[in-house]
């Protein structure tokens, strides 16, 4: 496996909890300030007791969402720990997560539920689980034309998504203008006027020219794309690229970097010719695997490695290689079983050509 890829998948494991307590610890911290500054104002206007026991009571709540809170912490820190604890368990383990954080990408909760279970890593899969089932909640909603969550979860990681210049929460205000557009002009310019300040000057100006050509009935065509349902899709993959920023994520399941890694290993320049495919023996002949290998390097050796079309078997100096006369290879073992069977002749599989045995001649491998 590529050593960069290997760091970058370890490194995503150790960093993404740091980030979502880091995160949790910032929402605390803000609603606590926010709780803090109401009951306060209220303390300074006590007038009676019925006043006093609601101040009270808000105090306690307070106290009960932090207690709550911190236990929560606790847990991830616990987490936290454990999984580096495990990091060096071995290649047993980071399968496992690679499987169940793959399914949880795809979608499979169910199935990545059951398989937490069975290989009892609760822990060290928590972090995923939450950071994937909310995401694709978002991913839901954005499907069905709703940007209520993905401007939320915006909103929740503000700080850091301007420091990666992120335009997304700018292109989701964007589009749900273009979808009040399509409804009722008139609604989406009361929209465009509230929500204007998430938007950059670029974007107001586009929203001004679709509002003049749809009252016009006229839509010039750089103006026409903005009003392709597919925008929607690009929103969802915009979305995904901002939230693997924000959590350093690898980009990739890191279950197919390692696919990809060991299919550069085994693709030759014959796998996906027919002649030559040994489906049977090589996973890469297999048609699942052509489309996943097809933009990946064929593997680079020093020395030949030849297997026999006919058994699957390795030919080496103990099998060697033999040529037939129209330039076709087959091993020593199965061109002398087939003579054996057919009174000293041999059958080409490939040209469907009969050569008698004493025609073939040893190849040397190099």
């Amino acid at each position: 496996m590529s050593l960069a890829i290997e760091q970058s998948i370890d490194y995503s494991y150790i960093r993404l909890p740091f980030e979502v307590i880091v995160k949790q610890f910032k929402s605390t911290r803000k609603q606590l300030e926010h709780d803090l500054t109401i009951t306060l104002s209220q303390v300074a206007h006590i007038n009676s007791s019925e006043k006093a026991d609601l101040v009270i009571e808000r105090i306690r709540a307070i106290q009960k969402a932090l207690h709550e809170n911190q236990e929560h912490e606790k847990q991830y820190v616990e987490s936290y720990l454990q999984r580096l604890k495990c990091e060096e368990c071995g290649n047993e383990l980071k399968l496992q997560r690679s499987l169940i954080d793959n399914l949880l990408r795809e979608g499979y909760f169910k199935t990545a539920q059951k398989l937490i279970q069975s290989y009892q890593i609760q822990n060290l899969t928590s972090f995923e689980q939450e950071v994937i089932l909310e995401a694709n909640t978002i991913i839901k909603d954005l499907k069905n034309r709703s940007i209520k969550n993905a401007f939320k979860w915006y909103q929740q990681n503000s700080s850091k998504l301007k420091k990666l210049n992120s335009s997304f929460q700018n292109d989701l205000v964007f589009q749900q203008y273009i979808e009040y557009l399509k409804q009722d002009p008139n609604m989406a310019l009361n929209y465009i006027r509230d929500y204007q300040i998430y938007m950059n000057q670029e974007s107001i100006q586009k929203c001004m020219g679709c509002l003049l050509f749809i009252k016009q009935n006229t839509m010039p065509p750089q103006y026409q794309q903005y009003f392709d349902d597919k925008r929607w899709e690009q929103l969802i993959r915009q979305f995904k690229q901002e939230l693997y920023d924000v959590y350093c994520f690898p980009k990739e399941s890191p279950l197919l970097s390692f696919l990809k890694c060991g299919i550069t290993t085994l693709k030759t320049q014959y796998c996906d010719q027919p002649d030559y495919q040994q489906v049977n023996r090589c996973p890469i002949c297999n048609k699942q695997m052509q489309e996943l290998s097809k933009d990946l390097l064929t593997t680079q050796k020093l020395g030949s490695t030849w297997i026999c079309r006919i058994s699957g078997e390795l030919m080496d100096e103990n099998n060697p290689p033999m040529m037939l006369p129209n330039n076709q290879v087959y091993s020593q073992k199965s061109l002398l079983q087939m003579s054996e069977q057919q009174n000293g002749q041999v059958h080409c599989l490939v040209t469907k050509q009969t050569f008698k045995i004493s025609e073939c001649v040893r190849v040397f491998l190099t």
